[in-house]
């Protein structure tokens, strides 16, 4: 494959994976948590890693959330904005992005650095490891 090729396939893998990103933000600030869930894998090696925690699976993960945008609490989930770093890519199949995020629920504000592996599937990008 020539530079140029894997160039534009970087570039076409990273707006992407932005977009996807950007679509799962959009429904994390709305309350919407299947908007919000459309970013991840549903598969059972989906894996998400937070607070010193380890959670598999895409149902697993999804339950988790759930507890949050259940909670019946006015901004309860916050204002999220991410920022991205870096978009390298691991293959043809696989991308590793690196973002900086920011959460703002009363009466505080939640930032630090963030990585997730996201996997090309014949819908799109999809997370398959989310460290934050």
């Amino acid at each position: 494959m020539n530079r140029t090729l894997v160039e534009e396939t970087s570039n076409n893998a990273q707006e992407a994976i932005e977009q996807v990103l950007a679509d799962s933000i959009a429904g994390w600030n709305r309350g919407d948590l299947d908007r919000f869930m459309m970013a991840y894998d549903e598969g059972p090696e989906t894996v998400y890693v937070s607070g010193g925690e380890l959670t598999k699976g895409g149902s697993q993960i999804r339950a988790k959330y759930l507890r949050l945008f259940d909670s019946g609490e006015s901004g309860a989930m916050g204002h999220l904005r991410i920022q991205v770093l870096e978009v390298r890519p691991l293959g043809c199949s696989h991308a590793l992005l690196t973002a900086r995020y920011e959460l703002a629920r009363e009466p505080q504000v939640t930032s630090g650095i963030c990585t997730a592996v996201f996997q090309r599937a014949p819908g799109g990008w999809r997370i398959v490891c989310d460290h934050s």
